[in-house]
């Protein structure tokens, strides 16, 4: 007996944006906010300590989410092969990614997309603040980082008013980490 879900990269974002924004999606309470809230409020970061997740201290899981506890309060979903929607609030971003890692186990890559992750929503909260267009910044930091690093984090950059029918064009540019390259 087997399961899944088969959902378009847009359906996964829109169900991101929809925990992000406490339930809602297009003026309608889709998911209880009350069900959003105790997800995000995470379980004993203690406890989860004690299964021995090494790449996430002070993380909780809660309902099938993993709960970062940080400054921005993000959470994710995450699949055994990488897949993840991580909903950063303060940075009002939603990240999806399929994937199908050959290693099961988010702790073979751990140590490159959270960090990468966590990076993206500083960048994108700096945007903001910046009032610049965030496909245009994403794209020049990019650039400016240069193709020297393997470890590469692809993102599509869509505005949340992108992810209503028809599909809007697709951006995208490319994050590199500066100590993912290494020597």
């Amino acid at each position: 007996v087997g399961g899944g879900l088969n959902p378009t990269l847009r359906d996964m974002a829109r169900f991101g944006e929809a925990m992000r924004l406490d339930g809602r999606f297009n003026g309608q309470q889709i998911i209880p906010a009350v069900v959003v809230a105790r997800i995000r409020a995470g379980a004993s970061k203690e406890d989860f300590a004690k299964a021995g997740y090494k790449t996430l201290p002070g993380w909780s899981y809660k309902s099938q989410w993993w709960v970062s506890h940080n400054s921005h309060g993000a959470d994710m979903a995450r699949g055994v092969r990488g897949q993840a929607i991580y909903i950063d609030p303060k940075a009002e971003m939603v990240i999806v990614r399929f994937a199908s890692n050959p290693q099961a186990g988010n702790v073979n890559f751990d140590d490159i997309s959270l960090p990468a992750l966590h990076d993206a929503a500083n960048a994108v909260r700096a945007i903001a603040r910046q009032g610049q267009s965030t496909v245009a910044a994403l794209t020049r930091a990019a650039a400016a980082r240069g193709p020297s690093s393997r470890k590469v984090a692809e993102l599509a950059v869509l505005p949340a008013s992108a992810l209503a029918s028809p599909p809007p064009p697709r951006w995208s540019c490319a994050l590199l980490r500066p100590r993912c390259g290494g020597s």
